[in-house]
């Protein structure tokens, strides 16, 4: 017989012999496999102490009105908001920040690699300078220049 442990369900049916939920068949070729299969044996030998530990364990005792506070805490939480109840308490800390940072990143990077830069040369650079001083058109500049004389504040001459 091949032993448990290479089977894809083998732990479940150990863990079945161990509780005592297998048929009585299956139960007595689990026996004959686990006296020749020290692996097994080991496995077997272990989950019946986590189950003897379990069985000895003595919960503390609660209160009087625990099950009061419990039903009472539950119909608060019920009452609560569907989007309140779905984020937790405590959750929705621990994943907006990092959330809200990556998204964050994700959109520098993207608008780093969608957004060609323009690069030009010194030369050309230059000639564009030049373009630009060569249309300025004068007159408007003297307009402008007259246009903020006006905007500015007039000493005031005295009292009249």
């Amino acid at each position: 017989m091949n032993c448990f442990t290479d089977h894809e369900n083998g732990m479940e049916i150990l863990l079945d012999y161990c509780s005592g939920t297998l048929p009585a068949e299956k139960s007595e070729r689990v026996a004959m496999h686990a006296r020749q299969c020290p692996e097994c044996q080991r496995l077997i030998d272990a989950q019946r102490a986590v189950f003897t530990s379990l069985e000895e364990f003595v919960g503390p005792d609660v209160s009087d009105d625990f099950d009061r506070r419990l039903y009472t805490r539950i119909a608060q939480d019920n009452q609560q908001p569907a989007w309140k109840r779905w984020l937790g308490q405590g959750d929705f800390m621990q994943w907006w920040k990092p959330t809200l940072a990556g998204g964050f990143a994700a959109a520098v990077l993207a608008v780093v690699l969608i957004v060609p830069v323009r690069r030009e040369t010194p030369t050309e650079d230059a000639g564009r300078k030049q373009t630009r001083i060569e249309h300025v058109d004068m007159e408007q500049v003297e307009q402008a220049l007259e246009d903020l004389d006006l905007l500015a504040p007039q000493p005031s001459s005295g009292p009249m």
